[in-house]
C-alpha cells in the first residue's frame, strides 16, 4: 500500500514485525498394518510384480519420493544406494537390506 497510495502511508508498518517460524508436519508413514497390506497387495500383481515389489523394498528404506524419482541403474552398487541429490544437498549413501538386495539385484536381471 506504501507504493499505491505514497500520500497517505508513508512507511510500512509491517516492517517490524517477526513472522513466527511454523514447524514442517511430521512425515506420515504407514503403520505395520498398512504395510502388511502392502506386502499382501504386492502377491496379486501380475506383469508388474517384481518391479513394485523392488520398488516397495526401496520406499521401505526411509526415502523420500524425490529421492526415488532420481535413481537409475548406476545408482546401485549391490549393496548401497547412491542418492546424488537430497534434501540437505549433501549427497548420501543408503545401505539396503539383504532382502532388499536380492529383491533389487533380481529386478534388475529381469531387465536386461
Amino acid at each position: 500500500m506504501c507504493y499505491t497510495y505514497p500520500d497517505i502511508i508513508t512507511t510500512n508498518p509491517t516492517q517490524g514485525i517477526k513472522l513466527e517460524k511454523v514447524p514442517l508436519p511430521p512425515a506420515q508413514s504407514l503403520t505395520a498394518e498398512q504395510m502388511e497390506r502392502v506386502w499382501t497387495a504386492l502377491e496379486l500383481l501380475g506383469e508388474t510384480k517384481l518391479r513394485d515389489t523392488a520398488l516397495v523394498h526401496i520406499l521401505s528404506h526411509r526415502l523420500r519420493a524425490g529421492e526415488i524419482v532420481e535413481l537409475n541403474v548406476g545408482s546401485f552398487d549391490g549393496k548401497l544406494l547412491f542418492l546424488p541429490d537430497t534434501k540437505t544437498n549433501e549427497p548420501r549413501l543408503v545401505p539396503l537390506k539383504k532382502e532388499s538386495r536380492e529383491v533389487l539385484q533380481e529386478y534388475l536381471r529381469s531387465r536386461q
